[in-house]
């Protein structure tokens, strides 16, 4: 039986802590992590395996940018739900796909604070579908001007229909095109609703 080592691994349980020596490399190059007695009342059992050097399971890992993931891995891509923050505090939580953004997810924006340079403050957010790391299908995006969109969006721009709310209450309801109102739209303002026939408008 040969032994390596295990730099970390995520423990779902009442302890966290590094492994040394705690995985055996099977003849089929899988890596089983065990635990003893004291520790398996403690923490859940974690199986992790696949060729050695590849990330599988559910682990933390740190970029050389200083990004981290915490979430599941698979032949060493990110793949199932994970969240990954980079160093500005830009942070995506949800669903990967062969290492992109895939499923459903929410991802957060930020910049950095007018009072405090070193500190970030939130500037928007996108919830609802991606695909190959693009916003794609239903989602809903939240500016920080408090504007708000509710619809259909394709490879990250709005497109098909949807609900564009203003800050001031004005809404525009209808079809959208490549981020622009395309076709015939509900404008409401002031509780008046006018129709429109609007086109190459930037949303």
């Amino acid at each position: 039986t040969r032994y390596s080592s295990l730099a970390w691994v995520l423990l779902r349980g009442k302890c966290s802590f590094v492994l040394q020596r705690a995985c055996r490399l099977g003849e089929d190059n899988s890596i089983r992590v065990s635990f003893d007695r004291k520790e398996e009342v403690n923490c859940r059992r974690i199986h992790i395996s696949g060729i050695m050097g590849q990330k599988n399971g559910v682990l933390k890992h740190t970029y050389k940018s200083g990004a981290t993931y915490v979430g599941e891995f698979k032949s060493d891509l990110r793949h199932g739900k994970g969240t990954y923050k980079t160093t500005e505090g830009h942070c995506y939580q949800g669903e990967w796909k062969n290492d992109l953004r895939d499923g459903t997810g929410t991802f957060t924006y930020v910049q950095p604070s007018k009072d405090n340079p070193l500190v970030s403050s939130w500037a928007g957010s996108y919830e609802g579908e991606w695909k190959n790391n693009k916003k794609h299908g239903k989602g809903v995006y939240k500016y920080l001007n408090g504007d708000i969109y509710r619809g259909q969006w394709k490879s990250d721009k709005k497109s098909g229909k949807g609900l564009y709310k203003m800050s001031n209450g004005d809404t525009y309801k209808g079809d959208f095109k490549n981020n622009m109102f395309d076709g015939t739209n509900i404008f409401t303002q002031s509780n008046k609703s006018v129709i429109l026939r609007l086109s190459s408008i930037m949303a």
